[in-house]
């Protein structure tokens, strides 16, 4: 079953941040939804960032913040941005080209 927007959302706002967020999001693009609502609880639909800073804060094994807890304060928000930010600047993306034949053979379970 697919998130329905929230309020919030619909009114240019996420409930997590409460930052603007893109009034031409809609219902077929939401954002995400909340990781603290996925275990029975009432889905939240949070901006793309809130997405990003909830999955990096699972990746560390760091408690989630508790929807009593929303907005979250700025000085979390920040602690949070600064996890993703050195996340990414140690990323490393690479691409390389294959051919048809190793592209199968990766399908087939033949690569690496």
């Amino acid at each position: 079953m697919d998130p329905q927007p929230t309020p919030d959302i619909l009114a240019n706002k996420c409930p997590r941040c409460a930052a603007a967020v893109d009034p031409r999001l809609t219902p077929d693009l939401p954002g995400a939804t909340s990781r603290v609502t996925r275990d029975g609880g009432a889905r939240v639909v949070v901006c793309g960032t809130c997405g990003e800073r909830e999955a990096m804060r699972a990746g560390e094994d760091w408690e989630a913040v508790p929807l009593t807890d929303w907005p979250v304060s700025i000085d979390t928000l920040l602690s949070e941005d600064r996890l993703r930010l050195e996340f990414m600047r140690n990323c490393v993306i690479g691409a390389e080209l294959i051919g048809a034949d190793d592209a199968q053979a990766m399908l087939d379970g033949e690569g690496e």
